[in-house]
């Protein structure tokens, strides 16, 4: 990231690292990829010649997929941001359903839902937690197996990866994961479709995922409060921030190029009425076509000021305030973003203040 940004300032350019700088066009993220190795180097995730025997990868295997089925949710609260929000799920994004894909070939995994401008490193510390408490189950399990045996047999360890590879086929799925039927079916496994951040921030201080992180001493249980406290605060007032800035562009620039451009239509109709007698001119059809988006920006304009104020009204409850954000302030950028850009379709050039989508991404 320090580098993209030198050679963007180098170059007169600036770097977009938010995850989802244009509606409609595919967004950014980073790709995680994380794997173990033993301390003289071995990846402990590559299968060999003969992945069927090799045992060692096996259990460790099916310990990565026991951490995903038990703390998925979890891994979903790492990712979570006000700017990632608006790109899991969405044009070849990753779903907001954490699973686990194996395909043919495997060295590593890869966390694909961390975004473009997080640091990974609460991500893979979720991730390490999750598999370290999923190792000591795999363990335990091939304790009780072996039986008061000094060693596991390979029946003792098949024994214990069949049973793991039955309890993790929910989290497993080889199809499209950005089309509409996973999400449907990942609700008929049972897995869980976090889809706003305040969802996804509750995960940190739900008992199964709090007690993992308790017991292998990563943070304590005031800690994990604080964070998501401060996660929570964090959304809100980035969804304010965002929200106020769209206010001002709107109030101060798109709203009043849409009044001169009004006025200049109806003058046009008006004159033609009055020279030509064109009782439905092509600027009056236009005029008509204007007014109610004109009424429904405003409107809109009203509704962003009044969530606005809602969210000074809570400040001093991070949770009910990143709620609001979530329910109150998210919906209302939309819907002023919707009047808007049909506004920008139907606005002449001359009047219209900012670059066009048009001319951001094409031009």
């Amino acid at each position: 990231m320090d580098v993209l940004s030198k050679v963007a300032h180098k170059n007169k350019l600036k770097v977009l690292y938010h995850e989802k700088p244009f509606k409609g066009v595919n967004g950014s993220g980073k790709h995680c990829n994380w794997s173990m190795s033993t301390d003289s180097g071995d990846n402990l995730l590559d299968p060999t010649v003969k992945p069927e025997t090799n045992y060692r990868f096996l259990l460790i295997l099916v310990a990565v997929l026991h951490a995903v089925q038990n703390h998925g949710g979890l891994l979903r609260t790492s990712i979570a941001s006000a700017s990632n929000e608006h790109r899991l799920g969405a044009h070849e994004a990753p779903p907001s359903v954490v699973s686990v894909f194996l395909g043919e070939h495997l060295s590593e995994f890869e966390f694909r839902a961390v975004g473009s401008k997080q640091s990974p490193a609460f991500p893979v510390t979720v991730l390490n937690a999750a598999v370290a408490s999923a190792l000591r189950d795999v363990s335990e399990a091939l304790r009780t197996q072996m039986a008061g045996k000094p060693f596991a047999t390979d029946s003792d360890k098949l024994a214990v990866i069949k049973k793991f590879i039955g309890s993790t086929k929910a989290v497993r799925f080889e199809g499209d994961g950005y089309s509409e039927a996973w999400l449907q079916e990942a609700e008929r496994r049972g897995l869980p479709n976090i889809k706003s951040c305040p969802e996804a921030f509750a995960q940190l201080l739900d008992p199964a995922h709090a007690n993992m992180m308790t017991k292998l001493h990563i943070f304590s249980q005031s800690e994990l409060t604080s964070r998501f406290l401060i996660m929570n605060e964090r959304y809100a007032k980035d969804l304010l921030v965002e929200a106020n800035t769209m206010r001002t562009l709107l109030a101060q620039q798109i709203l009043p190029a849409t009044f001169e451009y009004r006025g200049f239509l109806a003058n046009s109709a008006s004159l033609l009425k009055g020279i030509a007698g064109e009782e439905e001119s092509p600027e009056l059809a236009t005029l008509k076509a204007l007014t109610p988006l004109v009424k429904e920006l405003q409107g809109t304009i009203t509704a962003l000021d009044e969530s606005i104020a809602e969210l000074h009204q809570i400040h001093d409850d991070p949770v009910a305030e990143a709620n609001a954000a979530a329910n109150h302030i998210l919906p209302a950028m939309r819907a002023a973003r919707s009047a808007a850009d049909r506004l920008e379709t139907l606005t002449a050039d001359k009047y219209y203040p900012i670059p066009r989508y048009s001319e951001l991404l094409w031009f």
